[in-house]
């Protein structure tokens, strides 16, 4: 092969690389910018004293540094460098911006633009903003720490779903973290309707007959890891101050 066909044959080979996803995946093997020294040792800007960062057989990493803020970076390094990408979707879902990232598409029973919508209603982006502002000055420099790090592992890796996608990923900001905050504080409220339905059973049958119809029963389902212990009771399912606020009555009449 001639030296002008070769060149011929690399355009070719790399524009057909560069045009889909599975290009994308095979030039992100052929010239690959994730992550494969596990001993590596650089200087991460920033830092006020030496940061050692040990990863054990499962991967775990284990920090030690001198003082909060360095180990706050070097937590944001970490999961910028193994986990930006899930934290991306993360954010977005919180914001009401996940369709910027993957079009509208196919979600449970609707689609990802009308779940933006529904997140947008509870105003998380500005209620963390808010929550930036509120912080004090120590707590925004142990933030913008953490958010240092992230960003400093996305200068240095670029996850490959961004070559897939076609997308270049926004940097971290310190409001992204406490949105994330609101969501899981969110995700464990869904529950609400159980609540209420135990509450009018007390307040209609008295707390200790609501307990007999509705009790706190543990999750006897599989795991995905076997305890190591015992099962351990859980909390009772009313509040103890209810049972003096509701003291037990007959049932209203029909």
């Amino acid at each position: 092969m001639t030296s002008s066909s070769m060149r011929t044959f690399s355009l070719v080979l790399f524009t057909a690389l560069s045009g889909c996803a599975s290009g994308s995946y095979l030039w992100y093997r052929l010239a690959p910018d994730y992550p494969t020294d596990e001993s590596e040792t650089f200087a991460l800007a920033g830092l006020g004293a030496e940061v050692i960062v040990h990863l054990d057989a499962q991967g775990v990493p284990h920090i030690r540094a001198e003082s909060e803020r360095d180990l706050l970076r070097a937590i944001g390094f970490v999961q910028g460098r193994d986990r930006f990408f899930q934290m991306d979707v993360m954010r977005r879902l919180a914001q009401g911006r996940l369709s910027e990232l993957v079009g509208e598409q196919p979600f449970v029973t609707g689609t990802t633009a009308e779940l933006d919508l529904a997140m947008r209603g509870w105003r998380m982006g500005e209620l963390a903003d808010a929550d930036v502002a509120g912080m004090t000055a120590d707590d925004r420099a142990l933030l913008a720490a953490f958010t240092d790090g992230v960003n400093a592992a996305l200068e240095r890796w670029r996850p490959i779903e961004y070559r897939l996608l076609g997308v270049t990923p926004e940097p971290w900001r310190p409001l992204d973290t406490m949105a994330l905050g609101r969501l899981n504080a969110w995700s464990v409220s869904h529950n609400w309707s159980q609540e209420i339905s135990r509450f009018l059973l007390a307040l209609w049958g008295g707390v200790d007959r609501a307990d007999a119809i509705y009790p706190g029963v543990p999750w006897s389902s599989v795991t995905s890891l076997p305890p190591e212990e015992g099962g351990r009771p859980l909390g009772e399912p009313f509040a103890a101050a209810l049972r003096e606020l509701l003291p037990a009555r007959p049932p209203p009449p029909p």
